[in-house]
């Protein structure tokens, strides 16, 4: 909460601080029922590998996230996942 203050925050940062709330019993905001916490983990997850492959997005056309993010050596697993 207070990085996100200031303005831009590095990805890293923003998409742990959303791990770590989603982990707090009664997170931030008060009780979640399990829907929003699964809808937020996967919300998570697509901004986790989305923001690990966009800025390797060159060109006029896109390459497809599978690519990048094999690129970037993340699991495959994790994008099957996003992708679910």
């Amino acid at each position: 909460s207070c990085w996100r203050s200031r303005g831009h925050i590095p990805h890293a940062v923003n998409v742990t601080a959303q791990l770590v709330e989603l982990s707090l019993p009664d997170g931030i905001r008060g009780p979640r029922t399990e829907e929003e916490i699964r809808l937020a983990l996967a919300m998570a997850l697509v901004r986790f590998v989305n923001g690990v492959v966009d800025p390797s997005q060159r060109g006029q056309r896109a390459q497809s996230v599978a690519k990048l993010a094999w690129k970037a050596r993340l699991p495959q697993w994790l994008v099957d996942l996003r992708h679910q």
